[in-house]
């Protein structure tokens, strides 16, 4: 039976999908975290050379802009990966596609994915390579989504908001993304590149305020009109402050909806089932 080599098992992603595994494959981890606080055996990705067969799979919860790096100490001419699945960012068709002022800190998703499709371009046997574009991943601790606007509230007792805020978004759990890759690797998709979202919509709104609701401090939202963030987005561009600019853009960013669903997103038979496990609304009131 050929092996699952999962790297970046302390990602909470990585650890859903270890629950769900099981006995069901065998498996390798591997993490550079402290390897005593996770409840299973982990290995360092320098073993993963010495561990990985051929026909093997690979699943990355890693910045992509670093598997290459590991990849490239495989001899592809010994042991070629059957498939692999590694996890990148819908920021690139929101950020990067659209020109936003601040596409430049999302360059490293596009820079990565490149370099991985190369790779596998240049082995003589064809890999299945399967790059998820993931929107608005949440659930763990030092997330920058859902997680960052709850720290801010709680922190600093105020939030920044569009006048509108109306834009759509599909927040997904880390354990809706491991019950994804579950699927794929039980019923394997071409290769390609694929957009996966959350299962609801909800207005960014409507998101912030479920968020709000579990700060246990009286905390407030600022309202920007959305003209005036035009103005400021072009002041700070003009002096080259690129924190404010990337804010700012965020700030923006909440009037529009960021909906992947026809991204080439996956197919819908290798989708969790939608029900209470994912519903955004009540998974903030379990964490939170």
């Amino acid at each position: 039976m050929n092996s699952l080599h999962i790297l970046g098992i302390s990602n909470p992603s990585a650890q859903y999908l270890l629950i769900k595994l099981n006995k069901q494959f065998n498996f390798y981890c591997y993490s550079s975290t402290n390897k005593k606080k996770l409840a299973t055996k982990v290995f360092n990705y320098s073993d993963l050379k010495n561990n990985f067969k051929n026909d093997d799979s690979i699943i990355s919860f890693i910045p992509i802009e670093y598997l290459t790096l590991y990849l490239n100490k495989l001899n592809f001419k010994l042991s070629t990966p059957k498939s692999i699945i590694v996890c990148s960012s819908t920021s690139i068709y929101s950020k990067i596609l659209n020109n936003s002022p601040d596409s430049k800190d999302y360059q490293k998703f596009l820079l990565g994915e490149h370099s991985l499709m190369e790779l596998c371009l240049k082995s003589k046997k064809e890999i299945n390579l399967v790059i998820l574009r993931l929107s608005l991943l949440w659930g763990g601790r030092n997330d920058k989504n859902i997680n960052l606007i709850y720290q801010l509230l709680k922190k600093y007792r105020i939030f920044p908001l569009s006048n509108q805020a109306n834009g759509i978004r599909f927040p997904m759990h880390h354990s809706y993304l491991a019950a994804t890759i579950l699927n794929i690797i039980k019923k394997p998709i071409n290769s390609g590149i694929y957009s996966l979202q959350g299962p609801e919509p909800i207005p960014y709104k409507k998101m912030v305020k479920l968020i709000q609701d579990r700060v246990p401090n009286k905390s407030f939202l600022i309202l920007f009109p959305k003209n005036f963030l035009v103005i400021l987005i072009k002041f700070f561009i003009l002096i080259r402050i690129k924190k404010c600019i990337s804010v700012l853009m965020m700030i923006y960013r909440q009037n529009y909806d960021l909906d992947f669903s026809k991204k080439n997103h996956v197919p819908f038979e290798n989708l969790p089932n939608k029900d209470q496990e994912y519903n955004f609304e009540d998974l903030i009131k379990i964490i939170y």
